[in-house]
């Protein structure tokens, strides 16, 4: 099978991280990334908008029927996605954003203060698809709650009144204050 460079970089930075992973694909092309290693019964993959460059990654998990509930399969799939939430990072480049010196840690955004002045961004790293937004507000409220995230029973949650009046709610995942659906890392500015 003929990858691309990004393709094989991915294989090469999930080897590095202790995840065995293969490519799969009809006619030689290159379709879907398989992440081995976890149980026999368990299918795990990323399927791609874009393969060639690894766009619009979503993780797929199929768990081969036994006669159990509908709900201990909903658990097991649970289970694979945990197993493989690192592996994900490093196939979407949220693991990059993670690292990035200047992220907002659980622990910082944990200290922060009502009334508290903050300048961050949120956007525009090299594995981000969208433009470096500022988050420039003061703080209105910080609250550990329940999470129902992957991987973490609490998380942190951040009320932030922007300059512009414009509210955000941000909350931590992996470590990193983050902000949206689709989890981006907020960092300073």
């Amino acid at each position: 099978m003929e990858l691309t460079e990004k393709q094989q970089q991915i294989i090469e930075a999930l080897e590095r991280a202790g995840f065995a992973a293969r490519w799969w694909g009809r006619s030689g092309e290159p379709e879907r990334l398989y992440l081995n290693g976890y149980r026999k019964d368990v299918s795990v993959w990323v399927e791609f908008d874009d393969p060639s460059v690894l766009e619009g990654a979503a993780l797929k998990v199929w768990v081969k029927p036994c006669g159990q509930h509908r709900n201990w399969y909903v658990g097991q799939s649970k289970k694979a996605r945990e197993f493989f939430a690192n592996a994900y990072a490093i196939i979407t480049g949220m693991a990059d954003a993670e690292d990035h010196p200047a992220a907002i840690t659980e622990e910082a955004a944990e200290a922060l203060q009502v009334g508290q002045t903050v300048n961050w961004v949120v956007g525009g790293l090299p594995c981000d698809a969208n433009d470096e937004r500022k988050i420039n507000g003061t703080v209105r409220q910080v609250r550990r709650v329940p999470s129902a995230n992957i991987g973490q029973a609490e998380q942190v949650e951040v009320d932030v009144c922007g300059e512009d009046g414009k509210e955000w709610t941000m909350y931590t995942w992996r470590g990193v204050l983050r902000c949206g659906s689709g989890a981006e890392v907020v960092r300073q500015a």
